[in-house]
């Protein structure tokens, strides 16, 4: 795991709270108030904010050597965008290995580390039903404890970037 020090200017730091703090608003919004088209256009959205936040974060990881920041990171957008080109299932897979890497990155807090990691287990729980004939409702308890949990790890990414150190100790920059 890289030490390097980041550098995260306005325009990035933005741009990725507005990804993640859009993505926890809607999928909150979309799973208790919406139904149907609604619903499916609430989470698209949702899904565009972390395709953005998470590939614009992985690169700032990618700045730092952060190997396994860099890669959940990546591996999340990858995750996301394969559930809206092929099935949830499928990016649950995914999920799982990005979000136990992004929580092993030493560029976030521990507390939204542990929610990565545990939200990526919840994820494979439901991979692995999946996986074994049991047909899983997405919008089971077990992903919704999944969300939940990877809302807190967003949350957690969010306040590294504007913490007064940064992520991985880097002082921000007026970019």
């Amino acid at each position: 795991m890289g030490n390097g020090t980041v550098s995260v200017g306005w325009t990035e730091r933005w741009t990725i709270t507005a990804g993640f703090a859009g993505c926890v608003i809607c999928g909150v919004i979309g799973k208790l108030w919406l139904n149907g088209t609604a619903k499916n256009i609430i989470y698209a959205i949702a899904s565009v904010g972390v395709l953005a936040g998470a590939a614009l974060l992985g690169a700032v990881h990618a700045k730092a050597d952060d190997v396994p920041g860099t890669a959940g990171l990546l591996l999340l957008a990858v995750a996301v965008a394969g559930m809206w080109t092929g099935s949830f299932a499928g990016g649950t897979m995914v999920l799982f290995v990005a979000l136990i890497l992004a929580g092993l990155s030493g560029g976030f807090p521990i507390w939204a580390r542990v929610a990565s990691a545990l939200s990526g287990l919840a994820f494979g729980v439901h991979t692995v039903r999946w996986l074994s004939g049991t047909w899983v409702y997405p919008g089971s308890k077990v992903v919704s404890a999944a969300c939940i949990l990877l809302a807190i790890a967003f949350l957690g990414r969010i306040s590294s970037i504007w913490s007064r150190e940064g992520p991985k100790g880097g002082a921000p920059t007026e970019g």
